[in-house]
């Protein structure tokens, strides 16, 4: 039997991995729009023309997601030691 600390370590690794990569992706996203931005694209034609501000404020939730303290509040509580495998193992 795998003993409740270890499913929920298990559980804060894996969400902490994943919060890793939303903010990974969050930067990414910022630096493609700022390129976009800085490139006076004229998106005529593109499934993207009249949607620009939709797809802005997409990647300012997805910054807002990466930014949110129970973000960072996984990624601290991350721990390297753990296996990660104490859900499969229940």
């Amino acid at each position: 039997m795998v003993a409740d600390t270890k499913k929920a370590q298990t559980l804060i690794n894996l969400c902490a991995e994943a919060a890793s990569t939303l903010q990974n992706i969050a930067s990414q996203l910022e630096t493609y729009r700022d390129i976009y931005v800085a490139l006076g694209i004229d998106p005529t034609g593109t499934p993207l023309a009249g949607n620009e501000a939709l797809v802005s404020a997409w990647i300012d939730k997805v910054k807002a997601a990466a930014a949110d303290p129970v973000t960072g509040g996984l990624i601290a509580a991350y721990v390297p030691s753990h296996r990660n495998e104490a859900l499969e193992e229940a």
